[in-house]
């Protein structure tokens, strides 16, 4: 079809038998323009024209069930007008079987596309957006959990066709909490670049929200903890200056807010990124203010910002790396080992916890144990009906002990001479009894 929309003029002046014979003449064609491509979408009816419109705000490729939620018509009627579209070579099908795509339709030409998008209203291409992200959320299991980066991009194309609306607000929150769980699905499946670009774009969403994102009683993060997980998202894709221009971003942030500690804590990550990069220096100067910051209040963030500091002055073969890993260690059990857990409560079938009826409450004082170590009554309970309040008990099986037969005394009073009593010795294993004197198994 491309061809005879673009090449009617030039076949209509041809001469009689163009193209045909020994000496065949090359017809050149111009390159696809979009004026060709919008005359190409004119000449198409109302119908499979709104529907053209409809795939494009899908994207390259779609699938019948969207496009059919997406023009509110039956999967029949789209399937009949895709087919009328692929004859045209205005769409293709996916064929391949090894493909996850198959059945899929796209576009035949990506400029057709553009070309249909541009044919629809900024309304007209915000509804679509809404109604495609919509479609997804309901497909996908999870909320859309598989496709939330596919979600959010349809959220953003929608603020973007119409930023000024008054649920520009409303789109805005949604875009940012796709981008979140976009964000963390690629950091769980181990695609970091993509989170960085999620938490990235989410971030500048949230600061340029007008809305109380990040603060007391909104469930969206501010914008300095989003550049936080951006630029450690950067550090585990290999990418040290995105990583140092995220976590610059997030320190002048929350310095701007007056929040000195989290400062630190986004000077710790750029210090970090510094040191795998091999700038030890710029990394000491980032990381030595965050320690003094992050020591006043001892917590998991000191000992992370103290780890790096220690790190850099051990590689570095510095006399402070014994006292800073010393600071380390003592800081951790203080700030990050758990306490130890309550002793279970001990109970009694009878009366429920361990109480003045309960026998064990009349057993005496723990004596000694014989290694001198623990109490002998913490290796082996009294014989009251208390115990341990465990949710199951297991029992231990009897060990079955197979009888055992030795020939040595049998062989010897052979070699000697004296008879062997093998009857005896044969009846005394069937019965799992002892061999008698001068016995020898028979046979």
């Amino acid at each position: 079809m491309f061809v005879l929309v673009l090449a009617r003029p030039e076949l209509g002046q041809a001469r009689r038998g163009f193209g045909t014979g020994r000496n065949r003449s090359t017809l050149t064609l111009d390159p696809l323009d979009p004026v060709s491509m919008d005359a190409l979408v004119d000449a198409l009816e109302p119908g499979p024209r709104r529907l053209v419109a409809d795939a494009a705000v899908l994207g390259t490729s779609f699938s019948v069930e969207a496009l059919a939620a997406m023009s509110a018509r039956n999967q029949p009627a789209v399937r009949a007008a895709l087919d009328e579209l692929v004859r045209r070579e205005v769409f293709t099908v996916s064929a391949d079987r090894l493909s996850p795509e198959k059945g899929s339709y796209g576009f035949a030409q990506t400029m057709l596309r553009q070309v249909a998008y541009d044919t629809l209203s900024r309304r007209d291409r915000k509804s679509g957006h809404l109604k495609a992200a919509a479609h997804l959320r309901a497909a996908f299991p999870g909320d859309g959990e598989e496709v939330a980066d596919l979600i959010a991009r349809h959220y953003l194309d929608a603020l973007a066709a119409v930023p000024d609306d008054g649920d520009a607000g409303e789109i805005r929150g949604r875009a940012i909490a796709a981008l979140l769980r976009a964000g963390e699905r690629a950091e769980r499946t181990g695609a970091p670049a993509m989170a960085v670009t999620a938490y990235a774009t989410a971030a500048d969403l949230t600061r340029a929200q007008p809305g109380p994102a990040g603060q007391a009683g909104s469930s969206q993060p501010e914008a300095g903890a989003l550049l936080e997980r951006a630029a450690k998202a950067a550090i585990l894709d290999g990418r040290w200056a995105a990583a140092i221009e995220h976590a610059g971003g997030a320190r002048e942030y929350h310095l701007r807010r007056g929040d000195a500690r989290a400062a630190a804590r986004a000077q710790t990550i750029a210090g970090q990124a510094l040191r795998l990069w091999g700038r030890h220096s710029a990394a000491r100067e980032q990381l030595e203010p965050a320690v003094e910051v992050l020591r006043a209040d001892p917590g998991p963030d000191a000992v992370h910002a103290l780890d790096q500091l220690a790190t850099l002055e051990a590689l570095n073969g510095s006399p402070d790396a014994d006292r800073l890993t010393r600071e380390l260690l003592a800081l951790g059990q203080v700030s990050i080992v758990p306490p130890p857990s309550p002793p279970r409560e001990r109970r009694c079938p009878a009366s429920g916890p361990k109480s003045a009826d309960c026998p064990a409450a009349a057993v005496g004082p723990a004596t000694a144990a014989p290694n001198g170590n623990r109490p002998a009554s913490q290796f082996r309970t009294s014989q009251a009906p208390c115990q341990l309040a465990a949710p199951t008990r297991m029992r231990r099986r009897p060990r079955f002990r197979k009888p055992r037969i030795t020939r040595s005394m049998a062989d010897g009073q052979s070699i000697v001479g004296q008879p062997a009593d093998t009857a005896g010795v044969s009846q005394a294993t069937q019965r799992g009894g002892p061999v008698p004197a001068g016995g020898r198994r028979g046979g």
